[in-house]
């Protein structure tokens, strides 16, 4: 298994936890899941190279729509940082040319978000549901 076979793996374990620490997180997710198909459908029905007069509205739409998928998106990971944090999500390093792995430190993944190459997958501390791939 190749290293982007190992992370669609990891991503088809992403889950819900009735956790109540966590369903903020969810919520934010579920918003960002929405805006995601929101822009696909948009993004399919516009050709932006060959812009019509008639689609100047539709091209607005898909623009704001695009710039809430960003924000929303940007708030989703300043909450996903608050609750590794907080440590609500306990953290785990995956080997991408073994696949072993361990628990971190908030610290090591703070260092860790600006390197690259790195798989850690963020688990709820109380039922250990892996809630979101962090790094990739």
């Amino acid at each position: 298994m190749n290293r982007e076979e190992y992370i669609a793996e990891l991503e088809a374990k992403n889950g819900y936890s009735n956790c109540p620490k966590l369903q903020v997180l969810y919520q934010e997710r579920r918003v960002i899941k929405g805006l995601e198909g929101k822009c696909d459908f948009l993004g399919k029905n516009v050709d932006l190279k060959s812009r019509r007069k008639e689609d100047a509205e539709f091209i607005i739409v898909y623009q704001k729509a695009a710039i809430e998928l960003h924000e929303a998106f940007d708030r989703y990971r300043e909450s996903l940082d608050e609750q590794i944090i907080s440590a609500n999500l306990v953290l785990r390093l995956h080997n991408a040319s073994n696949f072993r792995l361990r628990n971190i430190s908030v610290k090591d993944f703070l260092k860790s978000k600006k390197a690259r190459n790195l798989i850690i997958t963020a688990h709820c501390d109380n039922c250990d549901q892996q809630f979101e791939v962090v790094c990739r």
